[in-house]
């Protein structure tokens, strides 16, 4: 607390009075980790310098480990393909999709992203072709009504 008569707050410097410089502290040349640093002195409890302390970061190591994720085996798209669609072609996708999982449990990560890519371009296959026969069936369809009336 302050005292009568003393104020809490810093006294005005006219603008025309001489003000403090700021002196900068030359920094000895060294060698080693800390070279460039200003030599580092505690001090505990003042505020007067603030204290620095420097870090050496340890080196990265070289090989970071790659988490794989389980290629997907498509056997929904194979099931509403089987369904609706082409049989033939979902049956090829399905032996596909359950020989992603075997190369992927036996360790054979290669072996199941090229049965996972096998598995969905035999969906598409079966997909094309199966609209395809539909579009051909609605179009016999619409003739055959039309040439008959």
């Amino acid at each position: 607390m302050a005292a009568e008569g003393q104020s809490l707050l810093p006294e005005a410097v006219p603008p025309h009075a001489a003000r403090p410089t700021h002196q900068t502290a030359s920094v000895p040349q060294s060698s080693g980790p800390t070279a460039g640093c200003p030599p580092h002195t505690p001090s505990y409890g003042t505020a007067a310098e603030p204290t620095v302390i420097v870090h050496h970061a340890q080196p990265l190591p070289q090989t970071v480990p790659v988490y794989q994720m389980k290629p997907p085996n498509h056997v929904g798209f194979s099931i509403v393909i089987l369904l609706f669609f082409c049989p033939v072609c979902a049956v090829l996708a399905l032996v596909s999709a359950v020989q992603v999982d075997q190369a992927w449990a036996s360790g054979d990560r290669d072996a199941a992203r090229r049965k996972s890519v096998a598995a969905r371009n035999w969906n598409i296959v079966g997909l094309i072709v199966g609209v395809l026969l539909y579009l051909s069936a609605t179009i016999a369809v619409v003739v055959s009504v039309t040439v008959v009336y």
